[in-house]
């Protein structure tokens, strides 16, 4: 059944369903929430980026490092900006840890696009 919930999560990325997308990032379930997040960060389509900046404020600190990750393979370096000026806001340690490793992995992506 997950696996199915994951392909029409796509479908709606591909077809460009953004309004749908951008609800399930809102729903009540976190595993909905976060298996959009990670559909959205392997589609690389960097329009759904600050949607999935706005789940850095979700109340669930594992959204919130998962979602840190997602912005990191989604690879656009808006993330980057908005992530370091986030760290003072967030306070638990499992989602600075992920957010510092997302902000590295985004400096060295865009090191290596300049190059």
């Amino acid at each position: 059944m997950f696996g199915s919930f994951e392909k029409k999560v796509r479908r709606k990325i591909e077809n460009g369903k953004s309004d749908s997308v951008i609800k399930l990032l809102n729903d009540k379930d976190k595993s909905v929430r976060i298996t959009t997040m990670r559909e959205i960060a392997k589609s690389r389509r960097h329009n759904y980026c600050m949607s999935l900046l706005s789940c850095m404020s979700d109340r669930d600190p594992e959204v919130r490092a998962i979602c840190a990750q997602c912005l990191a393979d989604l690879g656009s370096d808006t993330a980057r900006t908005y992530l370091i000026r986030m760290l003072d806001e967030e306070k638990e340690e499992t989602v600075l840890a992920a957010m510092k490793a997302a902000i590295r992995t985004l400096r060295e992506l865009n090191k290596d696009n300049n190059q």
